[in-house]
């Protein structure tokens, strides 16, 4: 109630003293807009657990270990999803994704979003649905439906990788629903690679995190979609009365 008091006091402050009511608006814009709560959620696996409210696990329950998340040793494919489906990044309401990934031998790993969360038959294959970074341990590194960088990055036993065994690699994914800035960088040896895609790509979905033969894992997972400030109604249909009492006062003086 303070803050709506002191807005229509701002108002007949500005009418008293003659201040255009175009400028006045403009000024009390900024007052009057609120930023819906960001939608964020971490988990880094601590005490091996995961908060099931914000991820479940789907083909598998895959390996908790050293607070880090990965597959069962061997073939197999397992998933870990967020439980909310409905991460559709815009303009105004962009999408950030952070996590930290590590291989430990052979395996191959998938990053989705926008995804409806499954894989194709193949334990090897890229999920059904989505943008995904595809990562191998052996430079075979890619992003489904945009952006190719086969070798381009060097297998893991080279000392010049970005990726190389048994070190972290922090990737961050920035997706406003058309533009992806996507930027890696190895903790330990500092290396960097950055890239952007353009993608057509419109429907929403999960975002997951899969691994292949138990030689890798996820940590520090950060999940963010937060909406851009948008106008309170009752904050603004508050002002629109406060204008017009003190606009029709002034008119009748």
């Amino acid at each position: 109630m303070e803050f709506k008091i002191s807005a229509v006091y701002l108002i007949y402050l500005g009418i008293e003293m003659n201040l255009n009511l175009k400028t006045l608006f403009c000024g009390l814009g900024l007052v009057a807009s609120v930023s819906a709560s960001a939608a964020v959620i971490t988990e880094d696996f601590a005490g091996n657990t995961f908060n099931s409210s914000n991820f479940e696990t789907i083909y598998g329950p895959g390996v908790l270990a050293n607070e880090t998340w990965g597959s069962t040793p061997g073939s197999v494919r397992d998933m870990l999803r967020t439980v909310n489906d409905s991460y559709n990044p815009a303009a105004d309401s962009v999408l950030t994704i952070s996590a930290d990934f590590s291989f430990h031998g052979s395996d191959i790993s998938f990053l989705s979003w926008r995804s409806d969360g499954t894989h194709n038959p193949g334990v090897y294959s890229e999920p059904l649905s989505g943008l995904t970074l595809r990562l191998h341990e052996n430079g075979n590194i890619d992003v489904a439906q945009g952006y190719d960088f086969t070798n381009l990055i060097a297998n893991v036993d080279s000392s010049s990788a970005l990726f190389q065994l048994d070190t972290t690699v922090r990737i961050n994914i920035v997706d406003d629903g058309l533009n992806v800035a996507i930027s890696m960088l190895n903790l330990d040896n500092l290396l960097t690679h950055d890239f952007n895609i353009t993608s057509s790509f419109n429907a929403g979905g999960h975002v997951a995190f899969a691994t292949t033969s138990g030689n890798s894992d996820w940590d520090n997972i950060s999940i963010d979609q937060t909406p851009a400030a948008v106008p309170e109604p009752g904050v603004l249909a508050l002002l629109s009365l406060g204008v017009i009492g003190f606009t029709a006062r002034r008119l009748k003086k």
